[in-house]
């Protein structure tokens, strides 16, 4: 730079303008050298703006990749955690299913148990039945032959009977003829002594003797000979016989009849139905009625006429569960209302008792509206209506939703 001044500067005293010729163009050499150096420093500061620029570009593509990533994971996070529960939910559901079953198994079972264990009370009900008509029959054969035994017996008697009257009644006609024999004697006896009186005493006249006439008995009956005598007349003996007969009642066993009771104790009710003998009965078939006195008058069901000690076997429960039936048949015929006490709860619905035997109330029978807890109608009287009657099994069902579904329709 001092070479080039010195060789473009003319010397100095040359003029006026030669200084100044000399700073001028020294200055237009700064500033063109200074130009160059600062566009160098403006371009060196837009590469570092512009690296600057694209490193914060790249901070903020990677915060933004972090970021994104991180959205990601939490993402993943969030769809295993979804997929865990949902997992939890299905195996919740399948453990509740399994319970499900389980429970439903168990109540078939429980159902099948019950069903088995009626049929098998129904078997040995019919088994007892059988029996009690095999021993009935028995009974009945054995009766039949005794009447034959006795009506036998009682023909020969009459034979017996009347061959004695024939054998009387030769000896009576033996008898007679002995003593018209012997009269016959008599009369030649004294024809020969007249004879004799005559030939003996001179003539008379011929006096005739009146002879006695024999006189028959006419009501005389042979069936009297060889009895004693009688204090009642026919009329008299029968009108005593049927005295006798009306104080002997007619009993057939497997009939409800009436009956008194005659003496209690504390186990015991001892019952007169007009037999040979009088009846027992355990005093915990009357329960429900703590008022029973002596002379009261009750319904029995005949079970044997003699036990094997003879005993006459009577029972009042069978007596009022015969009865039972007859009102509660009578009552689903004619649809009548009938009164129950919901004795206790059972499997799906109530146990109520009606007229002393057990009928099933179900849950869904037992008001318009569904019902959960079945206990709020325990020991309580409610109407009912018999909607069910199985002969077979002695089943009975019973409503209460269908008095109120008829009361509804009244109102409408």
């Amino acid at each position: 730079m001092f070479n080039k001044c010195l060789t473009n500067s003319k010397p100095p005293g040359t003029g006026k303008d030669g200084y100044n010729e000399y700073q001028m163009t020294d200055k237009k050499e700064k500033i063109n050298e200074e130009t160059p150096v600062n566009e160098e420093i403006k371009e060196q500061e837009t590469v570092d703006e512009k690296t600057e620029e694209v490193k914060t570009e790249e901070v903020k593509t990677e915060e933004v990749k972090d970021e994104e990533v991180k959205d990601e994971e939490v993402k993943t996070e969030e769809v295993k955690t979804e997929e865990v529960k949902t997992e939890e939910v299905k195996t919740e559901e399948v453990k509740t299913e399994e319970v499900k079953t389980k429970e439903v198994k168990d109540e078939e079972v429980k159902d099948e148990e019950v069903k088995t264990e009626e049929v098998k009370t129904e078997e040995v009900k019919d088994e007892e039945v059988k029996a009690e008509e095999v021993k009935t029959e028995e009974v009945k054969d054995e009766e039949v032959k005794t009447e034959e035994v006795k009506d036998e017996e009682v023909k020969t008697e009459e034979v017996k009977t009347e061959e004695v009257k024939a054998e009387e009644v030769k000896a009576e006609e033996v008898k007679t003829e002995e003593v018209k024999t012997e009269e016959v004697k008599t009369e030649e006896v004294k024809g020969e002594e007249d004879k004799e009186e005559k030939k003996a005493t001179p003539k008379k006249k011929a006096v005739k003797k009146e002879e006695p006439e024999v006189k028959e008995e006419e009501d005389f009956d042979w069936g009297d000979v060889g009895k004693k005598d009688d204090e009642y007349s026919d009329k008299e003996r029968a009108d005593l016989e049927d005295i006798y007969t009306k104080t002997m009642s007619s009993i057939v066993e497997h009939e409800v009849i009436e009956g008194s009771v005659v003496a209690m104790n504390n186990r015991e009710v001892v019952v007169n139905i007009g037999f040979k003998s009088d009846g027992v009965i355990a005093l915990n078939e009357f329960r429900y009625n703590p008022d029973l006195k002596i002379g009261d008058t009750i319904e029995v069901y005949v079970e044997n006429q003699e036990d094997p000690s003879g005993q006459l076997l009577l029972s009042h429960k069978k007596a009022r569960i015969l009865k039972s039936w007859e009102r509660i048949n009578a009552s689903f015929e004619n649809d009548e209302i009938i009164n129950g006490y919901v004795k206790c709860r059972t499997k799906g619905g109530l146990i109520v008792d009606v007229f002393g035997i057990e009928a099933f109330l179900p849950g869904s029978q037992i008001d318009v509206k569904p019902i959960r807890d079945y206990d709020i109608y325990v020991d309580k009287t409610m109407e009912f209506k018999v909607v069910k009657i199985n002969h077979e099994y002695k089943n009975v069902v019973v409503s209460h939703k269908a008095l109120i579904e008829a009361e509804l329709e009244q109102q409408r």
